[in-house]
């Protein structure tokens, strides 16, 4: 068959996925057959000499996997986005006092597509915002061929678009959603632009950094980290002593704009980040007295001086270039190496986490083994990114893992503007997930070396690794039971039932008096509600008749599962029958409709 065939055949593959997994809404059963659709599509792609249009309708369907499944936003952080285009649609204006995310891009872009397409914006947020996240995946493909091949590169982006530091965020449409894509190519183009010194690719580079700074800032910081470290690396134990002092130049400049013009956004736009950022400053550096911006511009007077160094004195170069050889002579060193750090980093993951005696053992056991198959395959790939051309792909990825490690020890005092009080990895995983997908590509082709061999590997790590990203409810249609291999807390909060949403409409239609709360998954589902003239707030204490707010909504999954206070600190238990006994006896009843409830203080 020719290219035309298999693109149809990728189509008609993804298309079905998409029917099949509407039609689980009804019918649950049905959801496990879109996997086989996926299956299809996905050797197809892999069968195409040109893959580059069959992987953006895989991307897009994938993507699009929790919005065909579900009617409405999933898990919390796309409804804390949703209340922020609400208020944007509401108040007409993107003043910074007008909503309290104070990130315009977002909310300006799903309200602006909401009014000329004539849609509703959780229509655009679900459909819209994550399709364009999807093109992250084309980038890294594109990426991958520039700096290893397109086998390599293939294998890469289907294992990045089936795992969960891509899906989780790509598949919700939220800020991440559309900040991927923009630090992706931050990265590649502002790389590019150093080894190939082109004026165009430079004016490139700074045009998407531009997009990048007002698309998120976590990603913009991100990327001020992870550019420098990759190209200092390569200027430092690969580049020829007549080419370093223009590198340097070239990655001066682009650092230059995209710290000016991130500080400068933040000053003057995103307040509360540029406060935050002043602090992490102070707090980190020894020189409380002098101004956080004249540090700033010290550090980055010091990174010049860094840059140029190499040009003028090539001595220090030699050493560095020496361990380098003698790393890539000794590849199992490196190995062994990074299979300790991962298993130490877990360890330190779940040790940091107070009150888990153990998080692993909390998801289901596919899921742990996944991300076991995908270390093994990283470290298998890792001897192929040991050359001058790769090897800068790997520091893109050591860069995240060192903040993140930085995060979980505590090493650095409460740097606010990348973790505040809590840790959450699967932020630092979005960033360093790229590079690792194309390692663990290359690990898939040492071994499997044949052309069949290799497709079919391909196609069943891509299903394995999709059914086992999602909690089980989502792909098997089930939430199975405790005890059981696949159960899964997270089957139960993914999703928001009609029920629920039913609850928070009528209490919208009421327009009652007081403060309404619920557990942390109900209340992001309600918090919209603070745009209609209502009052939603964030539990701080479980439910009781004598708590400081007037409305409680509960809900039956509260009694299988339930995170009120706890967040990811400190165990979650479920609303238990002396809680529900003491609401019904204490509170009125104003709703009920057989799985909500809605509970009114006495004195409310």
């Amino acid at each position: 068959m020719n290219d035309r065939t298999y693109l149809y055949l990728c189509s008609v593959s993804c298309a079905a996925a998409a029917c099949i997994l509407l039609l689980s809404r009804i019918y649950p059963s049905l959801a496990p057959l879109s996997l086989i659709c996926f299956g299809i599509a996905v050797l197809s792609c892999i069968s195409c000499q040109r893959p580059g249009s069959s992987l953006v309708i895989i991307a897009a369907t994938t993507a699009l996997i929790l919005s065909f499944r579900f009617p409405y936003l999933t898990w919390g952080d796309p409804w804390q986005d949703y209340e922020s285009v609400l208020e944007v649609l509401v108040q007409g204006s993107t003043a910074a006092a007008g909503y309290r995310l104070q990130q315009p891009v977002f909310p300006v872009v799903v309200s602006a597509l909401s009014g000329f397409l004539s849609i509703s914006p959780m229509t655009v947020q679900k459909i819209i915002i994550p399709l364009i996240g999807s093109l992250s995946v084309s980038i890294l493909y594109f990426m991958g061929r520039e700096y290893t091949d397109r086998k390599t590169a293939l294998t890469a982006s289907l294992i990045y678009l089936a795992s969960i530091p891509y899906l989780h965020w790509a598949s919700q449409g939220v800020r991440e959603t559309l900040a991927i894509p923009f630090f992706l190519l931050s990265i590649y183009f502002s790389h590019r632009a150093v080894r190939t010194g082109r004026v165009s690719d430079i004016f490139l580079s700074i045009t998407v950094i531009t997009g990048l700074v007002l698309a998120h800032h976590q990603s913009a910081f991100m990327f001020c980290v992870i550019f420098p470290v990759m190209t200092l690396a390569e200027i430092y134990l690969f580049k020829s002593d007549t080419r370093i002092r223009k590198d340097a130049g070239i990655i001066c400049l682009i650092m230059a704009f995209a710290l000016s013009l991130m500080l400068i956004w933040w000053k003057f736009r995103l307040t509360f980040i540029y406060i935050s950022f002043i602090d992490d400053i102070n707090k980190i550096s020894p020189l409380h007295t002098i101004p956080a911006i004249i540090q700033v511009i010290g550090i980055f007077l010091i990174f010049v001086c860094v840059a140029f160094l190499p040009s003028f004195y090539q001595g220090v170069t030699r050493p560095l270039r020496c361990l380098m050889y003698w790393l890539s002579r000794k590849v199992w060193i490196l190995q062994i190496g990074g299979f300790c750090l991962a298993i130490g980093g877990l360890i330190l993951l779940v040790s940091s986490l107070a009150g888990y005696s153990f998080i692993a053992v909390r998801y289901p056991a596919p899921m742990i083994s996944a991300g076991v198959l995908i270390l093994l395959l990283i470290l298998t790939g890792l001897p192929d990114f040991l050359t001058p051309k790769r090897f800068p792909l790997l520091l893109f990825a050591a860069v995240p893992l060192v903040l993140l490690a930085l995060g979980l020890t505590r090493a650095l005092p409460g740097i606010e503007l990348l973790w505040n009080s809590q840790i959450d990895p699967l932020r630092f995983l979005g960033y360093l997930w790229p590079p690792l997908a194309l390692a663990a590509g290359a690990g898939i082709l040492r071994i499997f070396k044949t052309e069949k061999r290799w497709k079919i590997a391909t196609v069943i790590l891509f299903l394995f690794l999709l059914a086992t990203t999602f909690p089980s409810v989502v792909l098997m249609g089930t939430p199975f039971e405790k005890g059981t291999i696949w159960y899964d807390n997270r089957s139960f909060v993914i999703s928001h039932p009609d029920t629920e949403i039913q609850a928070i409409e009528w209490f919208k239609g009421e327009k009652t008096d007081g403060t309404l709360t619920s557990d942390r998954y109900a209340f992001s589902a309600a918090r919209w509600l603070n745009t209609q003239g209502s009052s939603v707030k964030e539990p701080i204490e479980r439910p009781s008749p004598d708590s400081s707010y007037n409305y409680w909504l509960l809900t039956s999954r509260m009694s299988i599962y339930a995170n009120f206070v706890e967040w990811i600190t400190q165990e979650a238990y479920p609303v238990t029958t002396r809680e529900r006994e003491s609401l019904d006896l204490n509170t009125v009843r104003l709703y009920d409709n057989g799985d909500a409830v809605l509970y009114r203080n006495a004195n409310a």
